[in-house]
């Protein structure tokens, strides 16, 4: 159990090298019997794991071609990463490319209130939207060239429909 932990320890190292950030805690090894006694649904166990979480990380992994080497864990991974809530909507930003848009007509667009706030600001301050400032205390917001270059590559990937981005 001991040189599972301090292969994990390595594998949190390689990736914080190519930028991903750990932000939960490890799966531990469970033998089989550990996993009956905590009730799960499994009967075989479970090797541990680092836990990569959290959209930017998903990113990183599809950007960096992580998945490359396993097309089995490319195709289960743009699976999920496509049915991603936060993906989903990042992908309905394409109605706004080469527009100027608002808070307002964000939210209009999407269909809801206060959580498109946070979402475009996400984004924001991902890089993915910019932002100008028209009066004391109005934006307006446009997509970045980081928005498009990541768009297309997910588009291409996923075979989707749409058309290139400019």
């Amino acid at each position: 159990m001991q040189a599972e932990k301090k292969k994990r320890e390595h594998y949190k190292k390689c990736l914080e090298k190519a930028g991903l950030k750990i932000y939960c805690e490890d799966m531990p090894t469970v033998s089989k019997q550990e996993a009956k006694q905590r009730g799960w649904k499994t009967n075989k166990g479970r090797a541990g794991a680092v836990i990569i979480s959290r959209w930017e990380n998903f990113v990183k992994v599809f950007n960096l071609g992580l998945l490359d080497l396993s097309s089995d864990k490319k195709t289960k991974f743009l699976e999920h990463f496509v049915n991603n809530k936060f993906t989903k909507q990042f992908l309905d930003f394409r109605y706004f490319i080469s527009k100027e848009f608002t808070m307002k007509q964000a939210q209009n667009h999407f269909g809801f209130s206060g959580r498109c706030v946070d979402r475009v600001l996400t984004l924001c301050k991902q890089g993915y939207i910019s932002r100008r400032k028209t009066n004391q205390r109005d934006y307006v917001y446009k997509l970045t060239n980081k928005y498009i270059n990541l768009y297309n590559k997910l588009r291409n990937e996923l075979k989707l429909n749409s058309p290139p981005l400019l």
